[in-house]
């Protein structure tokens, strides 16, 4: 096997290729009653960034990490577990080593279920003066190289901001700093096209598929900064939060009904 489970109590290797590259990815998992929610849309995105970038692990491997996982959420009511997939060791220069040794780190936290629940009140964003570079053989993936959010949040601490909306170089609206974004012109909602930047959250494709199956129209497509106030609604979101309506970008007041009215369709 060339897939290995580390303890969160071990010693992690300064030779770790996540630690000396960022040659790694994660996925971070809400757990309710015990289950990993969205468990599916999990497994899918591990599989396709282990793909994009080159991991080959077998299905005989995966099969025994999901087990793992879903070991580490069994008896938990609530709990967040967090995977980092790493392509292992060596101790210098970028080259991969020959046999890769794939090391799988699985972490397990509390649930911040006081700070989910005043989420659910709603969220006001400003925008971010930081943007995102262009890199299609990453963008979607949520891998570790994440400099540019950790750039992003120390202006958002800088500014007293808890979240912001971000773009990229050409001004196109992006994500937030933790979450995807949907926006509602009073007719079709809309979401960022991230095939140049962003991360394509697993609850974001999960609505996505859902709208499908309730024939609500949502148009993957490029949105520009200057056309926010053309939006009467919005919501952000992610595997944690779920869907958080956006009450106020800028300086502009947002309806959080029609929020209300796509989760209620959702949840029926």
């Amino acid at each position: 096997m060339r897939l290995h489970f580390i303890s969160e109590r071990s010693k992690l290797s300064p030779y770790n290729r996540a630690i000396q590259f960022g040659d790694a990815h994660f996925t971070t998992m809400k757990v309710c009653s015990g289950e990993i929610q969205l468990f599916s849309y999990h497994q899918a995105r591990l599989q396709l960034a282990s793909s994009r970038l080159g991991f080959v692990i077998d299905e005989s491997e995966w099969q025994w990490l999901f087990e793992m996982l879903s070991s580490h959420a069994e008896g938990k009511q609530t709990a967040v577990v967090k995977i980092i997939i790493s392509r292992g060791e060596s101790q210098r220069g970028y080259a991969i080593p020959e046999p890769p040794d794939y090391q799988a780190f699985i972490y397990t936290s509390e649930l911040p279920i006081d700070w989910l629940a005043q989420l659910q009140q709603g969220i006001a964003l400003n925008i971010a003066d930081f943007t995102l570079g262009h890199q299609p053989a990453l963008a979607g993936l949520k891998h570790c190289n994440r400099l540019e959010q950790v750039m992003l949040k120390q202006e958002l601490q800088a500014k007293g901001w808890s979240d912001a909306i971000v773009c990229d170089l050409t001004g196109n609206v992006i994500e937030t700093s933790i979450a995807n974004l949907f926006f509602y012109d009073g007719h079709t909602w809309y979401t960022p096209e991230l095939s140049l930047a962003g991360v394509a959250g697993v609850y974001r494709q999960y609505i996505l598929q859902q709208a499908k199956k309730h024939n609500i129209k949502i148009e993957v497509c490029a949105i520009a900064r200057q056309n926010l106030t053309n939006f009467t609604a919005a919501f952000a979101c992610n595997a944690l939060q779920g869907i958080v309506p956006v009450t106020q970008i800028a300086e502009n007041s947002l309806s959080v009904e029609p929020v209300h009215h796509f989760k209620r369709t959702f949840e029926n």
